[in-house]
Formats: structure tokens, C-alpha cells, sequence
């Protein structure tokens, strides 16, 4: 897995539609530099120059909507899943979705057009900073994830790109929910101690 991308650097090939608004005096003519194809809409209010965004591939596309957002929003977004996996440059199967993905707490604001949002608590060792000060979930948090919204699969290609240990199809189901409230791992592992000690319990007592 390469370094994670620096949302600061790229984030000026993505231009806001307040800031075009303010720099064209006018919405109408934002829709007619659309329209000529001097700009593309990329997103939700978000737009960028047409040969600069053909130019990058769909995981950088991702990483670059994660920077327009997090210019958007008030305070620092926890990115996670698809959007977590562009910023550490983790590879995904099946596809990037137009949308970012931020992780929310209990009783956050809901999904947008533009953002995808999350609504779990997550440990504080499950979230770090990147050097620009991106705040975006680990890169086992992120495969974890990925394993639990796509497949197992996914989840493996994802594990194995950061180095970690792949994540068994039962196992990625079961942390990917762990954070929402249901059981923990732990806990149904406890039980596997005494289902063996059972037989040879038994064979004492006879």
C-alpha cells in the first residue's frame, strides 16, 4: 500500500459551486460553462475542469470528493469505508461510489446526496489523522468495514493491499456490526473454551 493521499494537495482540482457562483456573479452562467463543457459537475454542488478529472482514476476521483467535503464541513469529518479507502489508497473491487462516506456519531445528521453518513461509535483507536490533518478511519477499521459493506472478498483484497491479516467471511460480518451495538467477537468466542472442555469432562466422570 502506498503513502495516503494529502486531501490539501488535490483538493483544488475540485471547485465548489459557491465558490464558482461568487467568481461568475451569476448561477446561470455556471449552468452555461456546464453546458459549453468548460466544467463538469463531479458531485453535489461540485464541479472541476473536464480534462483534468478524465485524467484521474476512480480511487483518486474518490480521494479528491473526500477533500471537496471536508472543505465543506464545519469541524473535521471522520472518513470511512470507500472514501477511508481512497485516502490510504487501499484498492476496492466492484467500483467507487459517487457519494463520501463519513463516519457519524449516534444520532448524527442523516445522508445527503453528497455524503454518505455513518451513524456508529467507533473507539478512538479506530480513527487517525493523516499528516494534513484528515481524520479517517484505520486502515484495518477501513478493510473491516469494506469486508462487512461489500463482501468478504472485498474485505480480503483490502486486508492484504495494508499488510494485516484477512478477516474469515464470519469474522468480517461480525466486527463490521460489533461497533453499532450487537455482540463483540469476544464474546461469542468466549463459548468455544467450554464446548471443548465438555467430552473430556465427561470421559472423567464414567
Amino acid at each position: 500500500m502506498q503513502g495516503a493521499v494529502m486531501t490539501d494537495e488535490r483538493a483544488s482540482r475540485i471547485i465548489l459551486a459557491r465558490d464558482l457562483r461568487e467568481a461568475l456573479g451569476a448561477a446561470d452562467r455556471l449552468e452555461m460553462a456546464v453546458k459549453r463543457g468548460e466544467l463538469v459537475r463531479v458531485g453535489w454542488g461540485l464541479y472541476a475542469h473536464p480534462d483534468d478529472w478524465a485524467t484521474e482514476p476512480p480511487e483518486r476521483r474518490a480521494a479528491l470528493l473526500a477533500a471537496a467535503v471536508r472543505r465543506l464541513t464545519v469541524g473535521e469529518p471522520v472518513f470511512s469505508h470507500e472514501s477511508a479507502a481512497a485516502l490510504h489508497r487501499i484498492p476496492l473491487i466492484g467500483g467507487w461510489s459517487p457519494r463520501v462516506w463519513i463516519t457519524v456519531p449516534e444520532g448524527g445528521s442523516s445522508s445527503s446526496n453528497r455524503v454518505r453518513r455513518v451513524r456508529r461509535a467507533l473507539p478512538p483507536g479506530h480513527v487517525m489523522a493523516l499528516p494534513d490533518g484528515t481524520r479517517v478511519t484505520t486502515p484495518i477499521r477501513t478493510a473491516i468495514d469494506i469486508a462487512g459493506m461489500r463482501s468478504p472478498l472485498a474485505g480480503i483484497v483490502a486486508m492484504s493491499a495494508i499488510g494485516g491479516a484477512a478477516p474469515t467471511p464470519r469474522s468480517s460480518r461480525v466486527r463490521s456490526t460489533s461497533a453499532v451495538g450487537r455482540p463483540a467477537p469476544a464474546a461469542r468466542g468466549s463459548r468455544w473454551p467450554v464446548r471443548r472442555r465438555a467430552p473430556r469432562a465427561r470421559s472423567r466422570r464414567s
